[in-house]
């Protein structure tokens, strides 16, 4: 069987014992192991569950199967033996480590037990761990509780198997109480049986501290040894007749009590999660609200380079529409330089010529009278039309020199419209990232929102599982007290039942004498 479980662990495998104590070792499918075909009944000792690959699969593996499934199982088995008594198998699961992969087997211990008001156990065991105990009242009750539905093709059938199985379990429940009735009431002649019963096994269990045989248990079975010639025996022969008188119903048992401690537990562990969940959520919204803050001062920054950029480019259209002026005005006095380039040459010979006409006339001067006067008027004419076309000569001069300028005016134009164009470049940039600055406060604050909503998920969380842990341990307190003080009632009684046991054996002439079973 463990050969088999290990190197085919995709395979269920089982392991059943016939009547005759052969034992039977099978190998089936992914779903599902077939029990072998003997002649007889036969029990179902272990059985493998098949590894999984998917999450949800894996965290229900360690679980039986309900009605058409591993529950089924024992539930025919108790079919085919006495009414009222607890069958029980074992189950091997997989279990995964954190990254998912298969790293070793778990048990699990399943029981029918239809003597106890919770039929159904499950005892699950983790490898290092300690066991956990769920009892279930019925395959309802167990499917509500694991989502663990019956076997069916379809949520019709299934639902239709749920149902029958429940039947079954009732029929068998009601079945073990009147067994345990029918065998204390023949016991007892016809001393009516009244009050609730549970199982021998039951009767053994610990409840309380009030009651002889240890711990408050509800007490051994018990017996009176009958010698004598009755019912057939012999001489010197002696019987053991056991003792099961109408004890006092019990306000409930210690499956109940286990239950409701392992609902305190399952409370407690929900809350350290759920405080552990609380811590880290905190911890986010601390670091989301520091995010916030920084992108805050991140988008105050972007507001100002944008500002600046606007007032960049202004100063930049500013400086081009001086610059433009320039330039006009500068081909402006270039072109009126040329006109005067070119007119200067013409009058060339003209200052020349006034240069002659300007000695003749300074040497008229020096004639007497008005000729003189005349003369001398002409020459001072003369000289300042030539000292004037002179000027017009030193134009070239002047034209190359605004020529120079306008190159230079021409290279700040450039220089302008580059830094223009970087400016429309950088304006764009900051533009991107103000938009990106816009998501990422968007994104940080929706972030911010969810965390907060699952803090105060789990602290809504882990209060109720506060006080799901009190409600339980107040149900469980006050179940201990009274099964405790139910326990003084029941000593009572079995004293009560042997006494008049022993009393009715003597008043048939019988040496009767208690023995403890």
């Amino acid at each position: 069987y463990h050969e088999q479980v290990r190197t085919d662990p995709g395979r269920e495998s089982g392991v059943w014992q016939g009547a005759d104590g052969t034992f039977y070792v099978m190998q089936g499918d992914a779903g599902s192991v077939r029990p072998p075909s003997a002649s007889g009944p036969v029990r179902l000792i272990y059985h493998s569950h098949p590894t999984a690959t998917d999450v949800p699969t894996q965290g229900l593996v360690s679980q039986p199967s309900q009605a058409r499934g591993d529950f089924g199982v024992l539930a025919y088995e108790h079919g085919t033996g006495p009414v009222g008594r607890r069958v029980e198998s074992e189950l091997h699961f997989p279990v995964y480590g954190p990254d998912g992969a298969h790293s070793g087997y778990g048990a699990t211990r399943f029981a029918y037990d239809p003597t106890s008001p919770l039929p159904l156990q499950v005892q699950t065991t983790l490898p290092g761990g300690r066991a956990t105990t769920q009892r279930y009242a019925s395959y309802a009750d167990f499917e509500a509780r694991t989502g663990i539905r019956a076997g069916g093709d379809t949520p019709a059938a299934s639902s239709s198997a749920r149902v029958d199985a429940d039947a079954r379990l009732s029929a068998d429940v009601a079945g073990a109480n009147r067994r345990v009735d029918e065998t204390a009431g023949a016991l007892m002649g016809a001393r009516t049986v009244t009050g609730g019963r549970e199982g021998r096994d039951e009767a053994r269990t610990s409840v309380g501290e009030a009651s002889e045989g240890g711990a408050g248990a509800r007490g051994p079975a018990y017996s009176v040894a009958v010698p004598g010639e009755v019912a057939g025996m012999a001489s010197g022969e002696s019987r053991e007749l056991p003792i099961n008188p109408a004890y006092p119903a019990p306000p409930g048992t210690p499956a109940q009590l286990d239950a409701l401690l392992d609902q305190v537990d399952a409370a407690q562990a929900a809350q350290g999660v759920l405080r552990d969940t609380e811590g880290r959520m905190s911890a986010h919204a601390d670091t989301e609200r520091e995010h916030e803050a920084g992108l805050v001062e991140a988008a105050g920054v972007a507001t100002d380079l944008a500002s600046g950029g606007a007032v960049h480019a202004a100063a930049v259209d500013s400086t081009g529409a001086a610059n433009e002026s320039l330039t006009g005005q500068a081909e402006e006095a270039y072109s009126a330089l040329a006109q005067s380039s070119r007119e200067a040459a013409a009058l060339g010979t003209l200052v020349g010529s006034l240069q002659g006409f300007r000695g003749m006339a300074n040497l008229f001067s020096y004639l007497p009278g008005d000729l003189g006067r005349q003369a001398g008027t002409a020459s001072q004419d003369a000289q300042r039309l030539i000292t004037a076309l002179n000027r017009v000569s030193e134009t070239e001069q002047t034209q190359a020199g605004v020529q120079a300028s306008q190159v230079g005016i021409e290279a700040d134009a450039a220089t302008l419209e580059t830094v223009a164009t970087e400016g429309a470049t950088t304006d764009t940039e900051i533009g991107a990232g103000q938009t990106t600055l816009e998501e990422l406060q968007a994104a940080n604050a929706a972030s911010l929102a969810e965390t907060e909503a699952t803090r105060a998920q789990a602290t809504g969380e882990r209060g109720a599982a506060a006080q799901n842990e009190s409600e339980a341990q107040t149900a469980h307190d006050g179940l201990l007290a009274e099964l405790q003080a139910w326990a003084q009632q029941h000593q009572q009684a079995r004293r009560d039942a042997v006494d008049a046991a022993l009393l009715r054996f003597d008043g048939l002439g019988l040496d009767a004498r208690e023995v403890a079973g």
